[in-house]
């Protein structure tokens, strides 16, 4: 019995100009069919996540970037959410680098603020701040 190998998408970003790619696998045809990347990839309309999410990408002139989680009780218990989504549910723990959470450790009303700064080289005669 040979095992399946499924099928591979390459995406190209959509955006003008942008060379962008990254790869999405998946199981079955079903999965291909059904699959949001290789749609957008037909339809044209794939973006990287430098044109999806712009104000999220650290660059020189964006050297910061702020998440914001805000801790909510709801009937199974507390979970971190993005503050001003009302979306159900939640993670009663989340992570990153230098961070861990759990959301029963707070109470309800306890904001998250997740932040990440650049901080670039001095320019020759600029001070570092």
């Amino acid at each position: 019995m040979s095992a399946r190998r499924g099928y591979t998408v390459r995406c190209v970003c959509s955006f003008p100009g942008c060379k962008e790619t990254s790869f999405y696998h998946y199981d079955t045809q079903r999965e291909l069919c059904e699959g949001t990347a290789a749609a957008q990839q037909r339809a044209g309309k794939w973006l990287c996540v430098r044109h999806t999410s712009p104000a999220e990408v650290l660059a020189e002139n964006n050297p910061t970037t702020s998440h914001v989680l805000v801790n909510v009780e709801l009937e199974h218990g507390r979970f971190w959410r993005q503050e001003g989504h009302e979306q159900v549910g939640g993670s009663g723990f989340v992570f990153g680098n230098g961070y861990k959470a759990y959301a029963k450790d707070f109470p309800p009303g306890t904001r998250l603020t997740i932040t990440a700064k650049l901080e670039l080289p001095s320019q020759q005669g600029e001070p570092h701040e």
